[in-house]
């Protein structure tokens, strides 16, 4: 048997996506039940049925989707904890990169924990307004997100299947690098560092005027720029080493889990664009927003900041 998969932290992170993923196919088969029947005109002792099926199914989904985002900081660690079993990895970067699917599974993993917590809020919006007006959104969109969190866990299963402790892999120091890269449209870094705090300010003015369309295609491209300039440009001031470049260690404690607050804040500006877009354009929804991501900037800029304060590089 693959020795990757039968490791403590491996097989705990496995067994709890497949418990959560059986508790949300039971879900699953109840939302498609109520669906095919449920009449909001309608006053009959079907409907007052399925309105209490429902009740159910909505609490086991938002008990289900709390634990799949929780277990996102497992699949983190079991990522962390393999790093010291397979040959030349020295963080999570280098397994990540060495398994099948490793970058999309975590693009993936960030998705659905956006979607989750959307869908958990959509839900406590229908339960407080009359006649569960945002009924039928949340249960198509539940659809959805089951899909993505079924293939999520399809893909973790291959990836840990994948890896191997005899194979050597390359390190983050080897795989995130100026030359093995290429940046959009040819762009320097420090290019796409200006086109990261413009993007930035745009998105403020578009928060501020209620552009729900431009916020959209901002907030997707801010999300790009985000990772490369993290990757590329910020954690070296992070790490204080302009040769390390690595999206990974910022999570581990030698630099204090920043990366937790750094990932956690981008995963909630997006989820509040999410939620302006669709809900009312309120302005404690923009003053989230705009909260959300001037700490976000603030958070990976600062160490670059600090850097030209203290050896008084502005002056």
């Amino acid at each position: 048997m693959n020795e990757i998969l039968i490791s403590p932290q491996v097989s705990l992170e496995l067994f709890l996506s497949s418990l959560v993923l059986l508790f949300l196919s039971f879900a699953l088969y109840h939302t498609l039940y109520i669906l095919l029947r449920y009449d909001k005109n309608a006053t009959n002792a079907l409907q007052y049925e399925l309105e209490k099926r429902s009740l159910l199914t909505t609490t086991i989904i938002k008990v289900a989707l709390l634990i799949s985002i929780f277990l996102f900081i497992l699949f983190v660690l079991s990522i962390d904890t393999l790093a010291e079993l397979i040959p030349g990895a020295m963080c999570g970067a280098g397994v990540v990169n060495s398994g099948i699917y490793g970058s999309l599974l975590i693009a993936l993993k960030f998705i659905v924990i956006v979607l989750a917590i959307f869908w958990i809020q959509v839900d406590e919006e229908d339960q407080k307004a009359k006649g569960f007006p945002y009924f039928s959104l949340k249960m198509y969109l539940y659809i959805f997100l089951y899909l993505l969190i079924a293939l999520s866990w399809f893909l973790e299963l291959n990836f840990f299947m994948s890896l191997s402790v005899e194979e050597p892999v390359l390190c983050c120091s080897n795989l995130y690098t100026s030359q093995t890269t290429s940046f959009m449209l040819g762009m320097s870094i420090e290019e796409i560092v200006v086109a990261f705090y413009i993007t930035y300010l745009f998105i403020l003015l578009a928060t501020y005027l209620k552009k729900k369309v431009f916020l959209s295609l901002l907030s997707i491209l801010f999300l790009y720029l985000s990772y490369i300039t993290i990757v590329y440009f910020f954690s070296t001031y992070i790490y204080e080493l302009p040769t390390h470049k690595c999206p990974y260690c910022i999570l581990a404690k030698e630099y204090y889990f920043i990366g937790y607050f750094i990932y956690g804040v981008l995963v909630m500006a997006n989820y509040y664009v999410l939620y302006g877009v669709v809900f009312s354009f309120k302005e404690h929804t923009k003053s989230k927003i705009i909260t959300a991501y001037t700490l976000f900037v603030v958070l990976v800029s600062f160490k670059y900041i600090y850097y030209f304060l203290s050896n008084n590089l502005f002056l």
